[in-house]
């Protein structure tokens, strides 16, 4: 029978506070494959300490420990997770069950760990081997100390490692429970198991064929532990190799989102609080991306009621360096009628001249704006007429005092009386009302509050000039905007006679320029008000930060627990980290439907337009889980990093 642990010269002490404790002083002892020893002494003797050495669980500072033939001193963390997973199985005096999970979930809990897609299985199997078959949906609270014992002992069972630890395993139970578990230990031992318990009961080391006491931290028999030849030498591990990363996630990803999700059910109000941040700060941001989209649309949309593919031709306005010639006054009928017969590509062409005027109907006063222009200016501008007619080009010819009235300026001088066909003395001259055309909204440029009338009748019998404000140009289409908007630049310049150099003395604003530029404003304010909205989100992670870390040192014991039947320190950061992430994410869907409830409300109680972007609300939803994986990462960086033993000793 060959060696199973060989230890040489232990040495392990602790400080407590200002003193130092000697728990193991040169201690050896070899232990074959199939023994069952009882490590017995009194309480403060070592022998809890050397179990949790022989455990692997805690390293001594001083001395070799030779595990089948494996050196632990050399073991990397990860090492010793597998070999405490798949060689030792640990029964501790306190049970130490996981309230949260149910018998047959605390049983299985190695084999997740060990990434066993037959997990399930094996720990009924291992909970019918206990005698537990019908206690297995029970939680710890709800069975006995016996029932509590014999769990944890399928547990340790359950991955069929080489040796079980055992300390006080009767220390809480009943004599007849007592008696039970220790004949539970004998069987197992006969059955090949090697059993280590520890005790200071001589009743309960009286079941073992041999015992080591310790007595102040020293070995008390020496007979029976002294290093024998066929000690094996130290050896590269020989255990098998252990299963995919990609395999065992698969099997320990629900195991962990189950327990998050009752960690989140037993604390309520502590969750919903750690959410609550987040929870404003996703509705804040989609409310605030959706108000600012909402803006960007409507004016977007005020710049395309404008009219599309239009140039607006206006005098060059004064510069720095004084007026440029002919500034307010060198666009004439002359260069209008010049576009439209020499520039390819131009659709219609709108001269215009515009000023503001008193309207009178009846007893009723009120002023707007003049707007003289051609038919073909609804055209250009997309300008619908709602009742009634627009003029005709005859009417323009023959400078007929006609007019088509703009929705609000018709309600302004008419009130609720329909205005087609009635007169309207605008600055005492009478003019008859034609149509009135489609509200286009408010806006630079909106036609609601204009009186349209001919041009030629505004320049020689209203306002008597000659020259125009502006000529509007539509082409085909966008793609000839820039080739139109080149010929018109070099018909005007050589029909204003401007020589090589000089500044023009006009200037073409492109709408749909005008309408890119706008596009580029309002989205940087949208997104403006998305980014002073994310604050919340940041504030909301900075709880999530605190909240974890309060749980961290909560479950302290819970992590020396799962360190100890062979959690490695991924899958601790990995269940830190993914309960940190359904907070946020769970945070963030009610956050969406807030976000979203808001940019449906609000505009019901104010004058905001809002728009729900999809895009950018799926994306505020992936920051949320951002945000659960970025704060979550330092607390479960700082669980991973426990220390398996002091975890355990965590009250």
């Amino acid at each position: 029978m060959g060696i199973l642990i060989d230890a040489r010269a232990l040495l392990k002490r602790y400080t407590v506070g200002e003193d130092e404790v000697l728990a193991l002083d040169d201690v050896s002892c070899r232990i074959a494959e199939g023994e069952m020893v009882a490590i017995v002494g009194a309480s403060g003797s070592g022998k809890s300490t050397l179990m949790h050495i022989l455990g692997c669980l805690d390293r001594p500072d001083r001395g070799t420990y030779v595990l089948a033939g494996e050196d632990v001193s050399r073991m990397s963390a990860d090492r010793l997770a597998e070999v405490r997973n798949r060689r030792i199985g640990f029964v501790f005096q306190s049970f130490n069950l996981l309230p949260r999970l149910s018998a047959l979930e605390n049983v299985e809990l190695p084999l997740v760990y060990a990434g066993r897609t037959d997990a399930r299985a094996r720990a009924r199997e291992a909970l019918a081997t206990v005698g537990l078959a019908d206690r297995m949906r029970h939680e710890p609270n709800q069975l006995s100390g016996g029932q509590r014992q014999r769990v944890a002992i399928a547990r340790a069972l359950v991955t069929d490692p080489a040796l079980l630890l055992a300390d006080e395993p009767t220390g809480n139970l009943d004599s007849r429970s007592g008696a039970d578990i220790l004949g539970l230990f004998e069987r197992l031992n006969t059955e090949g198991h090697t059993v280590i318990l520890v005790t200071h009961d001589a009743a309960v080391a009286g079941h073992c064929r041999r015992q080591i006491h310790l007595l102040d931290g020293r070995i008390d028999d020496p007979g029976g532990t002294q290093p024998g030849p066929e000690a094996l030498p130290g050896r590269e591990s020989t255990a098998p190799a252990p299963l995919a990363t990609a395999a065992t996630f698969a099997v320990l990803f629900p195991a962990i989102l189950k327990v998050g999700l009752k960690s989140l059910v037993a604390n309520k109000l502590r969750s919903f609080l750690a959410m609550l941040g987040i929870i404003i700060g996703v509705g804040a941001v989609i409310a605030m991306l959706a108000l600012g989209a909402g803006a960007q649309k409507q004016v977007l949309d005020r710049f395309t009621a404008m009219g599309t593919n239009v140039l607006l031709v206006m005098p060059a306005q004064r510069g720095s360096a004084g007026v440029i010639s002919g500034s307010q006054q060198n666009l004439k009928i002359d260069d209008a009628l010049a576009v439209a017969r020499e520039v390819a590509g131009v659709t219609f062409v709108a001269p215009a001249v515009s000023s503001n005027a008193q309207l009178k109907y009846y007893g009723k006063n009120t002023r707007s704006n003049i707007f003289g222009t051609s038919s073909s200016y609804f055209a250009v501008r997309d300008l619908e007429i709602d009742r009634g007619r627009a003029f005709t080009e005859g009417e323009v010819d023959r400078m007929a005092r006609v007019a088509v009235i703009g929705p609000e300026a018709a309600t302004n001088a008419f009130g609720d009386s329909d205005p087609v066909g009635e007169v309207l003395k605008i600055n005492g001259i009478n003019f008859r009302i034609l149509g009135v055309t489609k509200a286009k909204g408010e806006g630079w440029g909106s036609p609601d509050d204009r009186v349209i009338i001919p041009y030629t009748t505004a320049m020689q019998q209203l306002l008597g000039v000659d020259y125009l404000r502006e000529i509007d140009v539509k082409a085909r289409s966008e793609a000839d905007l820039d080739r139109v908007k080149e010929d018109l630049t070099q018909l005007l310049r050589k029909r204003h006679r401007q020589l090589p150099g000089v500044e023009d003395d006009f200037r073409i604003m492109d709408m749909a320029e005008i309408r890119k530029n706008a596009t580029e404003v309002t989205g940087v304010f949208k997104w403006l008000l998305g980014g002073i909205a994310a604050i919340s989100l940041l504030v909301g992670g900075i709880g999530i930060m605190n909240i974890m870390l309060v749980t961290v040192t909560e479950r302290t014991r819970e992590i020396g627990i799962r360190k100890a039947i062979g959690a490695k320190e991924r899958h601790i950061l990995l269940q830190f980290l993914i309960e940190s992430v359904i907070v946020s994410g769970l945070g963030g869907f009610i956050g969406l439907g807030l976000g979203v409830g808001l940019a449906t409300v609000v505009p019901r109680f104010a004058p905001l337009p809002a728009l729900v972007e999809w895009r950018s609300a799926f994306l505020a939803l992936g920051v949320s889980a951002g945000v659960g994986i970025f704060f979550g990462l330092y607390p479960a960086w700082q669980a991973s990093r426990l220390d398996p033993i002091e975890a355990l000793r965590h009250e």
